[in-house]
């Protein structure tokens, strides 16, 4: 939901979901579907999924192609990880050069 963090309508969202579960079931994956709550109400509630067997290369892909920020991947070791799936330093560094002060 909600691409790269902007707020998007219900309906886009609900077919973007539907899109990643369409991949998901198409692709085999076995998956849960959640909801993420922002712990401070700052960001309204929105479903998520976890996904699981995925290995990290193609958990990071599925967060490009879907517009998110990050991901949350937990391998072998059972220790979760914030994997970022887009260059968000690089778009600081260019925004910085492009502005004029």
């Amino acid at each position: 939901w909600n691409p790269h963090s902007k707020s998007t309508s219900k309906h886009i969202n609900e077919a973007n979901q539907a899109r990643l579960i369409q991949k998901l079931e198409t692709a085999g994956i076995l998956f849960l579907e959640g909801i993420g709550i922002d712990p401070l109400g700052a960001w309204p509630g929105e479903p998520s999924i976890l996904a699981l067997g995925v290995a990290r290369k193609e958990a990071v892909q599925l967060g490009k192609t879907f517009g998110q920020n990050a991901i949350i991947w937990v391998g072998k070791e059972g220790v979760p990880e914030l994997i970022a799936c887009r260059e968000i330093e690089a778009e600081i560094t260019s925004n910085i050069k492009g502005s004029d002060g």
